[in-house]
């Protein structure tokens, strides 16, 4: 197992481009998950086969369309909550402050 934090970096919201009823938002995982390093995780409060809450994560493209319908680990039924759902996949949710901080910095820096 690798010593590599696991992170997942808030891109954008993607609700209106997916046409979606929930909340759709763009994530960025370090390292990739199942091989995906952007997903869509997609919460919605009444899922339309069990009318239950439910997040799930979706593999994507770079630019937030979903790539394929398959949940991918991390997702479950029961709440919306996007922290929670990449928390279960073994990711930390990064504060875009943070990372836009960072960014700036090095920027400054070369």
């Amino acid at each position: 197992m690798s010593d590599q934090a696991m992170t997942a970096t808030l891109v954008r919201d993607v609700t209106k481009q997916n046409g979606a009823r929930g909340e759709m938002r763009l994530y960025r995982l370090s390292p990739p998950l199942a091989g995906w390093e952007f997903v869509v995780v997609s919460a919605v409060a009444a899922a339309f086969d069990t009318g239950r809450p439910e997040t799930y994560i979706f593999p994507s493209s770079v630019n937030g369309g979903i790539a394929g319908w398959g949940e991918l680990p991390g997702s479950f039924q029961g709440d919306m909550d996007h922290e929670a759902a990449l928390s279960n996949a073994g990711y930390a949710v990064a504060d875009v402050l943070v990372v836009a901080e960072s960014a700036a910095r090095k920027a400054v820096e070369s």
